[in-house]
């Protein structure tokens, strides 16, 4: 056999990266091409999807069906499957379990999944002929679930990542194949993180296959009382909760920054949302959510911790808000003195 061509390595990236055809190898010590593309079946849905399923096809994961949640021109993921004439299912919770006998029939070595919205049933799992794989966002076991690019800001966790796994009837919860860690800093938001990891996805889903086609590789288990599960964000999730901390609360507001909705209050049975917000010089004190100082260009919020010990940091300058229709306001325009937010 000739010698095949080399790889290029990613910088500052654990995985092989490959412009060639096919799935890339550790063999030996080395990293090589495997010359014949890998049969795959797709899950997947929106941004997230679309970035793995990208890499699979410039990877050599031949995907020969990708299954997804919607024709809609902006789901990319649909409009990929079409640009590269690969057959196009759509399919929810129920619908996905009527598709087995035509992905069996595919007979596919791997079904990958990223940002698939459903539960996906054992008939399915138990299709592919080597593993059903997932691309999950975040360092499993911690931030397993939904809203992982929001929680570990909301958290104010120091890093984050993206995870590939083998896939069980439990979600998020099979051994794993492959991690990609990424640094968090007070800079950073929910839509940072994504945009970082989104820029790993292709990598990291060929990355996975390779090591599975790796003789003697073995995904490493993690113990069950291990992981860390998060529920999805929801609208009543984002209200500002005047009695946490400051720092918590400008986690919250970078963790839902735009261009997601953002975090609200209501004042005067109005909601508006918070769009700019610092540390104040000194502490805000009193009922949390109270107008505390109101000047030309921000309004000081008391916040929690209720109590006074002279040490923590307590208040909010709020200095860009947002009313319902979308029109941005310098707080103080709109807001008196003493009122009180919820």
């Amino acid at each position: 056999m000739p010698t095949p061509p080399p790889i290029s390595a990613c910088p500052a990236c654990v995985c092989a990266c490959s412009t060639n055809s096919g799935i890339a190898t550790r063999a030996k010590g080395t990293t090589r091409v495997v010359r014949y593309m890998i049969p795959t079946v797709f899950l997947g849905y929106g941004e997230y999807g679309a970035a793995s399923l990208s890499g699979l096809i410039a990877g050599g994961g031949a995907p020969r069906l990708v299954v997804t949640h919607s024709r809609s021109p902006d789901n990319r993921v649909a409009a990929l499957a079409r640009d590269h004439r690969i057959e196009l299912a759509v399919a929810g919770r129920r619908e996905l379990r009527g598709l087995a006998p035509q992905i069996r029939a595919l007979r596919p070595e791997y079904i990958v999944s990223t940002n698939w919205r459903f539960t996906i049933p054992d008939e399915i799992l138990e299709i592919p002929q080597k593993y059903p794989i997932n691309v999950h966002d975040s360092l499993l076991p911690d931030y397993a679930g939904l809203s992982a690019e929001h929680w570990v800001i909301r958290e104010g966790a120091g890093r984050t990542g993206v995870t590939v796994h083998l896939m069980t009837a439990e979600m998020d919860a099979g051994p794993i194949v492959t991690q990609w860690a990424l640094r968090l800093d007070d800079s950073d938001t929910g839509a940072s993180v994504a945009r970082r990891q989104l820029e790993r996805y292709p990598i990291v889903v060929v990355d996975a296959i390779a090591r599975l086609e790796t003789p003697g590789f073995a995904p490493r288990r993690v113990e069950p009382w291990r992981y860390r599960r998060y529920h999805k964000i929801i609208d009543q999730d984002r209200q500002i909760d005047w009695q946490l901390p400051p720092q918590q609360l400008l986690n919250l507001l970078r963790a839902h920054d735009a261009p997601d909705p953002g975090c609200y209050f209501t004042w005067n049975d109005q909601r508006f949302t918070v769009r700019e917000a610092g540390f104040p010089i000194g502490s805000l004190c009193g009922a949390p959510g109270r107008v505390v100082t109101c000047g030309p260009d921000d309004l000081g919020v008391a916040t929690g911790p209720t109590g006074h010990d002279g040490i923590a940091k307590r208040g909010l300058l709020i200095r860009v808000i947002e009313d319902v229709q979308g029109v941005r306001w310098s707080p103080s325009d709109v807001i008196p003195l003493n009122a009180q937010l919820t």
